[in-house]
């Protein structure tokens, strides 16, 4: 299978956009599923109609009652999916409860993300965990610290068996340690012009 970090498509409310990317993918997915997290790119106004039109991801099976962020189980790892961009709240409801930044999860997937990792830990076939998203903790744009919400959560990730972050959004190769010791990977130049 394919873990993809979005940004899939330049404009996700263009049906063209989408008509491109599966006419160069068709090839590779033809024979392996793709499991995304969705990104800037595919969602307009915190709304992704087509993308949700186009791809259904494992939510139901997990628990998620979003088809934005989801689970799943692959011999004895566990890889779960963040939604940063349509499962989110407005940056002044965010201050209201306490976090200073935009695009905080709302408090459902928030909740769901705590209890998915903490059943992950308790599972002994889990061996291991990785965590996708689309704009991961940090982030060596100039310009860009990368998501807080996702730092917010890594606390949750250390006490799990998280293996490795991978993300994109940024247009570039990294790889680092975060502060508790979970590696980190930044895979975002798919296609897009490199920084």
């Amino acid at each position: 299978f394919i873990v993809h970090t979005g940004d899939m498509v330049s404009d996700g409310e263009i049906e063209e956009h989408w008509d491109f990317f599966f006419d160069i993918e068709a090839d590779v997915i033809r024979n392996a599923p793709v499991y995304g997290a969705i990104g800037n790119h595919e969602e307009d106004d915190g709304e992704a109609p087509i993308y949700a039109r186009l791809f259904h991801f494992p939510s139901s099976e997990s628990g998620s009652p979003s088809e934005f962020y989801y689970s799943f189980d692959y011999s004895n790892s566990h890889f779960l999916f963040i939604d940063g961009w349509v499962d989110v709240m407005e940056w002044y409801f965010c201050i209201l409860i306490g976090k200073a930044h935009d695009n905080c999860l709302t408090a459902e997937q928030h909740e769901w993300v705590e209890d998915d990792l903490e059943a992950a830990a308790d599972n002994p076939a889990i061996d291991n965990v990785f965590v996708v998203m689309h704009e991961g903790p940090y982030s060596s744009k100039p310009g860009r610290s990368g998501s807080a919400a996702i730092r917010d959560l890594m606390k949750d990730f250390g006490k799990s068996k998280v293996k490795l972050i991978i993300s994109g959004h940024d247009h570039y190769y990294e790889h680092g340690i975060s502060g508790n010791g979970i590696p980190y990977m930044i895979s975002g130049g798919g296609g897009a012009p490199l920084y």
